[in-house]
């Protein structure tokens, strides 16, 4: 079984002397090419129009977030809809800006470019969130200007139209804490081979100025399973729960475990609960620490 493996990254003295931030979910998973002040006059759906009511849709992220220069952060976004439901579905448009780019894309994400990750939903949740994880620039950025912009767009609206509340962005600070863990999951959607097992290979590490140990929890679906046991995790708990002592957090470095699709399971369902957790700090961004990750099945 596969288990970490330290990956090259910065020394922990140059992360000491690096500090930045940033600004603010998918479901996961995680995911607009707008101006950033840009509005627009919400459109009714086709349903809506022949009912008269109408559909206002909505995208929220934080006003601001902290993260270390060259560090990862992961923003929490919401959206959904209010009035009556969209008759098409909607699409979430996640753009990053400012010099950040993105460290991994939610599972039902698409990459439209660089810097755009689109989630296409044909049935808006009425309340859905997704994370859009971020990586940094190594250099200054301008605080003043948004490090994420988001558009949840409705589909069939006339000319792809927003209203003013379905168009949020968050900007960066640049701060490093003491004890600031992450765990973010592959770049890529994650796709199972031909006996059915996926593997996940997740970055992990302390990006804080000080040392501090942890643990990471893996909590498989009702139907998944852990393929294997990683290197320094216990048997799984009553519930499913898998926790693996990780001693002191490196800077950065490579967790991976493997997890048993279902024979039925098709599309892109939810597989694996993960988190990482100090033992005996406290973590400035815990945002940056846990989530759902999906596999993608083709068959």
């Amino acid at each position: 079984m596969t288990t970490q493996h330290a990956l090259p990254s910065r020394t922990r003295t140059a992360r000491c002397s690096c500090v930045a931030a940033l600004a603010s979910a998918a479901l996961l998973v995680s995911a607009c090419s707008s101006p950033d002040d840009s509005s627009a006059k919400a459109t009714p759906s086709a349903a809506s129009a022949s009912t008269g009511a109408r559909t206002s849709l909505f995208a929220q992220t934080a006003d601001s977030l902290n993260v270390p220069r060259g560090g990862r952060l992961a923003v929490p976004v919401t959206f959904g809809w209010k009035g009556a439901r969209p008759a098409a579905g909607a699409e979430l448009r996640m753009t990053v800006k400012n010099g950040f780019t993105w460290a991994a894309v939610a599972s039902r994400g698409t990459r439209v470019n660089r810097s755009t990750v689109s989630i296409t939903y044909g049935d808006l949740p009425k309340s859905g969130t997704t994370k859009a994880r971020l990586q940094a620039p190594d250099g200054a950025w301008e605080a003043s200007k948004p490090a994420l912009s988001v558009e949840l767009v409705e589909k069939g609206a006339a000319g792809g139209s927003a209203s003013g509340g379905s168009i949020s962005a968050t900007k960066a600070v640049e701060r490093e804490a003491d004890v600031d863990l992450f765990m973010f999951p592959p770049p890529r959607a994650s796709k199972p081979d031909a006996e059915g097992v996926v593997t996940y290979d997740f970055d992990y590490g302390n990006q804080g100025s000080q040392p501090a140990k942890g643990t990471i929890r893996l909590k498989p679906f009702p139907g998944y399973s852990l393929h294997g046991r990683p290197k320094g995790c216990a048997m799984p708990a009553k519930d499913g729960t898998v926790t693996c002592n990780l001693g002191e957090i490196p800077a950065e470095a490579t967790f991976t475990f493997k997890v048993k699709v279902p024979k039925e399971a098709t599309g892109i369902p939810e597989a694996v609960r993960y988190g990482i957790q100090p033992a005996g700090s406290t973590d400035a961004h815990p945002l940056n620490n846990d989530g759902i990750r999906f596999v993608e099945i083709n068959r």
